[in-house]
């Protein structure tokens, strides 16, 4: 139970929602939730602590490769905003989270990298770097 709560506060980020109505704590509390659940998941699947976990994983939205994640990143997500697997402007490097549609789960992806610098490991392609453990 301990380990729960310490994946709830530290690596689902509950102690540290911004929000001030009722509704948007809801929501934040649900996927803090949520989160700690994909998190237990990937525990027992990898074999690896929840921190060990957290270290691994990484998103990098950008998506013009210019090294930064800027507005020009935004527009082009913006483009893709709202798609799902199957439809014509879907591209999957702009579905942050990986669960077939891009939305606002992954527009707060997005908005937590915005003005970040990134480097891409030498190889790899700009856009969106998805979990090696997913």
């Amino acid at each position: 139970m301990e380990t729960f709560h310490k994946t709830l506060k530290s690596n689902a980020a509950l102690s540290k929602s911004p929000t001030r109505r009722v509704r948007t704590q809801s929501n934040h509390c649900f996927l803090a939730i949520y989160a700690a659940a994909q998190l237990e998941g990937l525990r027992v699947k990898h074999h690896l602590n929840h921190f060990a976990l957290r270290s691994r994983l990484y998103v990098i939205p950008d998506f013009d490769g210019n090294g930064q994640v800027g507005f020009l990143d935004l527009l082009l997500f913006v483009d893709a905003f709202d798609s799902r697997e199957g439809q014509e402007n879907y591209d999957a490097k702009y579905d942050l989270n990986g669960n077939g549609e891009i939305d606002f789960s992954d527009f707060l992806l997005f908005i937590d990298n915005y003005g970040k610098e990134v480097s891409t490991p030498s190889g790899g392609d700009s856009g969106a770097m998805y979990c090696p453990l997913i």
